[in-house]
């Protein structure tokens, strides 16, 4: 209690001309990223906002057929929005989210085409998510992790896997400290695991 004093700046105290601003004080409801990042074109699918508060919001997402780019959500039950709304990226592909009901580490997921996209959350210590992805013999695939590059603090680790657990190839940073990795298929190969952990 008592009297506070804010202060800020440019950070090189060199502000452009004009150096306009707006701060807000208060106690607001604010989004900095949804999950999942996307969704599919012409489906509904359910997105949490995630942001600086102690909850996560659950609202529908509803692209058209033909929606492309980034699509506003609403702001749900927000008590009091602050900041940008917050969007959604709408997918050409199959987006599959891992499931809400509590699962053990490592338990394995699956894609059932390609393209698609899979996304998943890791929120416990040492927790890794696995995907079983469908492949053919002489496929050129380009497997890449979006994290950083989304906002999130995920220094990505990406794993190709037989089925057996044998490493096919992996990789830590290709883009920023997201991960990927271009793989060809080779022969008597009919699934790869595709495992993502946090460095």
């Amino acid at each position: 209690d008592g009297l506070y004093t804010l202060k800020w700046h440019d950070l090189q105290y060199a502000a452009g001309n004009p150096g306009d601003y707006r701060v807000s004080i208060g106690s607001f409801d604010s989004v900095d990223l949804v999950f999942p990042a996307a969704v599919t074109r012409g489906r509904e699918g359910r997105v949490l906002l995630l942001g600086t508060g102690d909850r996560e919001n659950s609202v529908s997402a509803q692209p058209s057929a033909t929606a492309r780019g980034l699509m506003p959500v609403s702001w749900g039950s927000s008590r009091l929005p602050l900041g940008l709304r917050p969007r959604v990226e709408v997918s050409r592909w199959p987006e599959v989210v891992e499931p809400d009901s509590p699962q053990q580490p490592d338990t394995l997921r699956k894609l059932t085409s390609i393209p698609s996209a899979a996304n998943g959350r890791l929120i416990a210590t040492g927790e890794m998510d696995s995907w079983q992805v469908p492949v053919k013999q002489g496929e050129k695939l380009r497997f890449e992790v979006f994290a950083d590059r989304l906002g999130t603090p995920l220094d990505s680790m990406l794993e190709l896997k037989k089925l057996d657990g044998g490493v096919l190839a992996s990789n830590d940073d290709a883009a920023r400290s997201d991960s990927r990795i271009d793989y060809t298929v080779p022969a008597k190969l009919s699934h790869v695991l595709a495992v993502v952990s946090d460095r």
